[in-house]
């Protein structure tokens, strides 16, 4: 081998000069099962920024005054900066009307709870929040179900039911437009509402796994949003990585994913999204079909009681909303 003339300087990975890296900024979403996924996208965005989540979904009730206590502490002394969704008085000084006041001198910037039912009209939960009943997809649970059970119809009955004039009759392709306006209307509070990233992304590919369930999609768009607001007050700088949905691992798919209807789908301009496949939470668990979820779903309601079910404000709506299937 040729020797190069002169004398070369031996250079190693270890010699080579590194710029020094400012001390890394850190940022908290204060939200529900939403946070985490968000945090993720908001972090693989950002340039300067980490950003860590705090859920209030799985908050003891008993214990949230203390809670929040603490954590209130320590994100002062942790984080230059707060992204929460508007909460209400019960979250004391994590609401809405008095965040700014508790974290006083560092900036807090309100994002949206997304909730979008317009795909998903069917889905409910049964009782309040650490008192629902379970059934095969946790805590979600199909109106119809729970009709059909409170109506002493069969699992066979019950999976009639499922079909464009049933939907009609209840609504259900209505739903679209009514929940995407009651998001806009609680979004007029936010610094950066999501209804302006996804009224044109709802009618492209699947954005919800459930009605609060955002897929990687939505969190993208929404994400490259929320940075940009941020940059245009100073608080973040982009990473210039593309939101493209394939870029981030972090989502909720690994929960329960209750089907877009078909009849729905088709509805809606987006028939590649439709299907009645309903998925068990887990990240490894195969879906059931329409037939096997009823029967799960009997199953669940029989062990509560059909008395004790009644009682619950579920069944109560579905009481009064439903009879137009009896007309």
């Amino acid at each position: 081998m040729a020797k190069l003339p002169g004398k070369v300087k031996e250079q190693t990975a270890l010699s080579w000069p590194v710029d020094p890296q400012p001390k890394q900024k850190r940022a908290v979403v204060i939200s529900n099962c939403q946070c985490f996924p968000l945090a993720a996208w908001l972090t693989v965005l950002s340039a300067d920024k980490v950003f860590d989540f705090w859920g209030v979904h799985v908050i003891d009730p008993t214990q949230r005054e203390n809670a929040i206590k603490a954590f209130v502490d320590k994100a002062k002394i942790e984080y230059d900066l707060i992204i929460s969704i508007p909460l209400s008085e019960d979250f004391l000084g994590l609401s809405s009307e008095h965040i700014a006041d508790t974290f006083s001198g560092i900036p807090v910037i309100l994002v949206s709870n997304i909730y979008f039912a317009g795909f998903h009209p069917d889905q409910t939960y049964i009782g309040g929040l650490n008192q629902r009943v379970a059934g095969p997809l946790g805590d979600a649970h199909s109106k119809l179900a729970i009709h059909g059970f409170m109506t002493g119809q069969t699992v066979d009955q019950t999976l009639r039911l499922f079909c464009s004039e049933t939907y009609e009759k209840l609504g259900y392709f209505n739903e679209f437009v009514l929940s995407f306006n009651e998001l806009t209307k609680r979004d007029a509070i936010v610094d950066v509402p999501v209804t302006r990233y996804l009224k044109e992304t709802l009618k492209t590919n699947l954005c919800f796994y459930s009605f609060n369930h955002p897929t990687s999609l939505v969190f993208s768009v929404y994400a490259a949003g929320i940075i940009q607001h941020l940059a245009s007050l100073g608080l973040a700088q982009p990473s210039n990585l593309p939101a493209d949905e394939s870029l981030c691992a972090e989502n909720l798919a690994a929960n329960i994913i209750f089907p877009v209807y078909p009849e729905i789908a088709a509805y809606h301009h987006v028939p590649h999204i439709g299907s009645y496949a309903f998925k068990p939470v887990g990240p490894w668990v195969n879906p059931i079909d329409l037939r096997r979820f009823l029967t799960l779903e009997f199953e669940a309601f029989e062990n509560v009681g059909r008395e004790t079910l009644a009682l619950s404000h579920a069944a109560q709506n579905i009481a009064h909303q439903f009879t137009v299937l009896s007309a």
